[in-house]
């Protein structure tokens, strides 16, 4: 097993390495989003209808 270490150890750092760019794409797919469906807080409301 300890021959097998450093070669587990390489693929582990890759596999990590995949991860964390994937996750960091992502996050900036998310941050795109939100910053495309941001609600404008001034714009002004809809109106109550009042009875029917």
């Amino acid at each position: 097993e300890k021959e097998k270490r450093p070669e587990i150890g390489k693929e582990l750092n890759q596999l990590r390495a995949l991860v964390e760019t994937t996750i960091k794409e992502k996050q900036s797919e998310l941050i795109t989003k939100q910053e495309k469906e941001r609600i404008d807080l001034t714009l002004p409301g809809r109106p109550f209808r009042i009875g029917r």
